[in-house]
């Protein structure tokens, strides 16, 4: 279990979806249905507020949040997981 780049690729694909005009901000209100839409390993299935919450997104004015922002919480929480698994199971 890991992060190949083509994760990396498929989060891309997913944010510009939601990010259009390629502001690399998507809105507060739409991280819900975002994160669910992501592929594994970044996939955040609903209900998702609260997995949300826990990443601490930095929200900027307007509700913004970046995207570097988000994929770099996702890949921490998911590095977070691999390295509790590897040490409860070795």
């Amino acid at each position: 279990m890991g992060i190949a780049d083509e994760d990396y690729e498929f989060f891309y694909a997913v944010w510009g979806r939601y990010d259009p005009k390629a502001t690399q901000f998507v809105h507060i209100d739409e991280m819900p249905d975002l994160l669910h839409t992501l592929p594994k390993p970044f996939k955040v299935p609903k209900p998702n507020e609260i997995k949300i919450a826990a990443l601490q997104l930095p929200v900027m004015e307007g509700g913004r949040i970046h995207c570097l922002d988000v994929l770099y919480a996702l890949t921490k929480r998911l590095l977070g997981e691999i390295e509790v698994k590897y040490i409860l199971t070795p």
